[in-house]
């Protein structure tokens, strides 16, 4: 009988390994593509992610595609970068495709920036007298809102990616996530988590060295992106040549932008791909300054496949033209 006993107990236990195992993934829309290499990093074989903005693309201003319903009502989980950055057409995209399960404050919703160290908004008056990195000191535990259901502080700089750091933080926010939605692969998912940790941390070592002699230089960026990696690494902006996202910038605040840059000798303006170059040249050209356009996300087009080969594509050219 013992014999019999065991027999049937290896037959279970065999049974929902089996089961696990052919288990179908969790399925997974993320608003970019950087949040969906993330899901990839940390999901593995156990989820499907498909993005709705791509690389290249500005995730501000987006127009969905029809189609997208179709992924988003099989939705498991939706993960978004929070901090207003998909605010003008994500709430509309969720309310049209109906499915309940990923509405904010439920279950299959996920802010990664919960838990991110989170930079204020600059102030437009502020980076016209030119003191602008005074604020990059001022963190979102100041008087900033909370949204109401997630009880995540809103109107902070939305582009918290954008600091390696907070890398991590946004894969344990998914570790915890997915562990949650599906507990049987819940270790695989930590050690996962783990794994990006150790390699994150070692290469952040290495970048904050190759940063360290460019500390305390002048730079000036087209938008507001580039400030959290200006408050890690030191660096000094100057000034934004558009310091309210979505507004072109105006004729006085151009001209007092680029006599500032000639009077603290600024060789370089950093700006992303989707962002006004013919303004930005025009500004470069006036105050004898080089523009660089960096990545700010994950980018199959650009072979830009995870948070990490984004990071050594940034630091390979602003450290080499730093120090130009």
């Amino acid at each position: 009988m013992r014999q019999v006993w065991t027999g049937i107990m290896v037959l279970f236990f065999i049974f929902i390994m089996v089961s696990s195992s052919l288990a179908e993934p969790l399925r997974i829309v993320a608003t970019t593509e950087l949040a969906a290499s993330l899901v990839k990093t940390v999901g593995a074989e156990y989820v499907t992610v498909e993005s709705i903005v791509k690389g290249g693309q500005d995730p501000h201003y987006v127009n969905p595609r029809p189609s997208l319903c179709t992924s988003l009502n099989k939705a498991d989980l939706l993960v978004v970068i929070g901090q207003g950055l998909e605010q003008l057409w994500l709430p509309d995209l969720i309310s049209e495709c109906r499915n309940s399960r990923i509405e904010e404050g439920k279950k299959g919703y996920l802010d990664l920036s919960v838990g991110a160290k989170i930079l204020p908004m600059p102030q437009p008056d502020n980076i016209l007298q030119g003191w602008f990195s005074s604020l990059l000191g001022r963190l979102s535990s100041g008087p900033y809102p909370s949204n109401p259901i997630s009880g995540v502080p809103i109107f902070g700089n939305h582009h918290y990616w954008l600091d390696p750091a907070n890398g991590e933080i946004m894969a344990k926010n998914l570790s915890m996530k997915l562990s949650f939605l599906d507990p049987s692969h819940a270790d695989r998912y930590q050690e996962n988590y783990q794994q990006f940790k150790v390699r994150l941390q070692d290469r952040m070592k290495d970048w904050d060295t190759q940063m360290e002699p460019f500390r305390e230089k002048a730079t000036a960026t087209y938008g507001i992106s580039w400030a959290y990696l200006a408050e890690r690494h030191g660096l000094k902006i100057i000034g934004i040549v558009e310091p309210q996202e979505g507004r072109k910038p105006r004729s006085q605040h151009k001209m007092v932008l680029i006599e500032t840059m000639k009077a603290q000798k600024v060789k370089v303006l950093l700006m992303e791909s989707y962002e006004d170059q013919k303004i930005s040249r025009k500004v470069a050209e006036a105050s004898g300054v080089q523009v660089l356009i960096l990545p700010t996300s994950v980018d199959q087009t650009q072979d830009i496949t995870d948070y990490i080969q984004m990071f050594e594509r940034i630091y390979e050219r602003l450290s080499l033209k730093l120090a130009s």
